[in-house]
């Protein structure tokens, strides 16, 4: 009995020997574990408000003004300013608008510079690259259309990059690529949809020296299906060749 009463005294004494030694740091354990939950719980209210801060702003200023006014228009450019977040970039988006409309071209351009990525979101971004690269093609900046093309490079938006790129070659009197991209183009357009405006742009190039449409095309033309194989540039010769790549 002696030897088990000594035993359990044995533990007793080293228990509270490693009670001294280590309850400051088990005590600030727990501590740091409270205020990491309690600064998790007060960052999140705040980035929550601060979204429902900027959404109020966004409407009162940018959709409720009127931008059309200095000042209103003043105010749209200081909420841009201020906001670093997809706000900004769609208050941005409602400025160039306006910028377009008076025909300040280069003024939207450098618009939306300065709006791509305020917001980290990969959709929109895509969406300004895209018309910031009309832009440039409008502006005759074909290679500054081409650096916004090439950083666009999701999947959804394949289709009208290949597009604009044929505006690209169209426009520097390369119709034979043209061609092949307005056709690569049209390939990508989804079943249930019409582009009639890519297949114009398209057609428009048929009649130009060293373009031809695949016999497919013409049939879809007359049946009015969507064709299978769209048109192949045509080498001066006369016999088909394949089409350039991007």
């Amino acid at each position: 009995m002696d030897i088990l009463e000594e035993d359990e005294k044995q533990r007793e004494e080293e228990l509270e020997k490693w009670w001294k030694e280590n309850w400051k740091s088990i005590f600030g354990g727990v501590l740091l574990a409270i205020f990491l939950i309690v600064s998790v719980y007060f960052y999140r209210d705040y980035v929550t408000r601060q979204r429902q801060h900027g959404a109020n702003e966004f409407y009162s200023v940018v959709l409720n003004g009127d931008i059309n006014d200095p000042r209103g228009l003043e105010a749209v450019k200081s909420f841009i300013a201020d906001h670093n977040d997809v706000y900004g970039e769609l208050a941005a988006s409602v400025l160039v608008k306006s910028q377009v409309s008076a025909g300040k071209y280069e003024e939207a351009l450098e618009s939306l510079k300065g709006a791509i990525g305020k917001g980290n979101d990969r959709i929109l971004d895509n969406l300004l690259r895209i018309r910031a690269a009309r832009l440039a093609v409008t502006l005759k900046k074909y290679d500054e259309a081409e650096s916004f093309l090439s950083a666009a490079r999701d999947e959804s938006v394949k289709g009208v990059v290949t597009e604009i790129r044929g505006d690209i070659a169209a426009a520097r009197g390369k119709n034979a690529d043209a061609a092949a991209l307005y056709r690569e183009a049209l390939g990508m357009v989804k079943d249930g949809f019409e582009k009639p405006g890519l297949k114009m742009k398209y057609e428009s190039l048929l009649s130009e020296k060293g373009v031809k449409p695949a016999p497919e095309f013409a049939a879809a033309g007359v049946s009015g299906k969507k064709p299978d194989t769209p048109a192949v540039p045509e080498s001066p010769a006369g016999s088909p060749e394949a089409a350039p790549a991007n």
